[in-house]
């Protein structure tokens, strides 16, 4: 189950990524928002998924 979970955060994490790179430049105020809405996210992600690790080392 802890495979299937953190691969779910890995593509939550790379299609984040991605969106975030894609946006990146645009002069709107809203994609601005929107993007530091991203970057918040993909870090709260990038916790999450060290935190699983732990985890799942732990439990081998």
């Amino acid at each position: 189950m802890m495979k299937e979970i953190f691969e779910t955060i890995s593509g939550l994490y790379a299609n984040n990524l991605n969106e975030i790179r894609r946006t990146r430049g645009s002069e709107s105020n809203f994609l601005r928002w929107e993007n530091n809405q991203l970057i918040n996210m993909h870090s709260q992600i990038l916790s999450l998924r060290s935190r699983l690790r732990d985890i799942s080392l732990k439990e081998e």
